[in-house]
């Protein structure tokens, strides 16, 4: 799933070279995924995958992109990340990622490294 994270964040920071290489990853690590459900995922679309997968995609997907919401007081991530099963350590993951992804996304605009093959469906 770490992957499913990572594409999310890089279609929606708008990095299309990690898009496509999370993407790619994550098709070929799991080939009961569709091209069609992955981006459905990363419009907010559902995949066939559980609930709390789901949401912690969401969960994550934001903190990485607009950290300053999950501030919010009424926006308890943890307990919600909880009350889908999540252990403490691998919110402590989740969290990590979110900064990994935002890692990843900046240097690789920073030093401007080409998309060598877009993602797009099987032939």
């Amino acid at each position: 799933m770490r992957k499913c994270y990572l594409f999310r964040i890089s279609v929606e920071y708008g990095n299309t070279y990690c898009a496509s290489l999370h993407g790619r990853t994550v098709l070929r690590i799991d080939p009961t995924i569709t091209y069609d459900e992955l981006i459905a995922m990363s419009d907010g679309g559902n995949m066939d995958i559980p609930a709390s997968y789901r949401i912690a995609i969401e969960i994550v997907t934001q903190m990485a992109l607009r950290p300053k919401t999950v501030e919010a007081e009424d926006f308890d991530f943890e307990e919600q990340l909880r009350d889908e099963g999540f252990s403490e350590q691998e919110i402590d993951e989740l969290i990590s990622l979110a900064g990994f992804g935002v890692l990843l996304n900046t240097m690789t605009d920073i030093v401007h490294i080409p998309t060598e093959e877009p993602l797009r469906p099987a032939t």
